[in-house]
């Protein structure tokens, strides 16, 4: 903001940054899982390898705890005064 930029494009960036950062991790998270399940179903009685329900259920409570992870960050960043910050540096 010290720069130049509005409160709207630090937000966006934080925001952005944080988000794909959580998309890579439930990207590998996944892919890991598919992998690793089947070795689980073996182990664990009665339990379903592939369940589409249960992956997307946690995939949202990631993604919505994420958001929020980033969201609270990203708005306090938009208040901080750029000259206290640049007499900080």
């Amino acid at each position: 903001m010290a720069l130049g930029a509005g409160s709207h494009e630090v937000q966006s960036l934080v925001m952005k940054e944080g988000l794909w950062l959580t998309g890579v991790g439930i990207i590998v998270g996944l892919g890991l899982t598919v992998l690793v399940a089947p070795v689980l179903q073996g182990m664990l009685l009665n339990v379903n390898s592939i369940d589409g329900v249960l992956y997307g259920l946690v995939t949202g409570l990631l993604v919505l705890i994420a958001t929020l992870a980033c969201f609270i960050p990203a708005r306090r960043a938009t208040k901080v005064d750029p000259m206290v910050s640049l007499r900080c540096e």
